[in-house]
């Protein structure tokens, strides 16, 4: 499993940013992020309010995938 950093005062758009560009995703193709393998937390959110709320450990992980994991 790759890792990365980045600040707590990013929103989950920068990650979705990210993953979109390392993967090589167009804008139009999908990319779901899950925390806890459980929910999608909204592109406005802060990750520093995320990690307050369901850090695991001392870290916030963030899972993502092409294709929707939740009917």
């Amino acid at each position: 499993m790759r890792q990365f950093q980045v600040k707590s005062s990013q929103t989950v758009a920068v990650i979705s940013q990210f993953l979109r560009k390392t993967l090589r995703l167009q804008d139009t193709d999908p990319l779901f992020l899950y925390l806890n393998s459980s929910f999608a937390p909204g592109l406005d959110q802060t990750l520093d309010a995320l990690h307050a709320c369901f850090k695991s450990g001392d870290e916030l992980v963030i899972y993502y995938a092409v294709t929707s994991s939740y009917g």
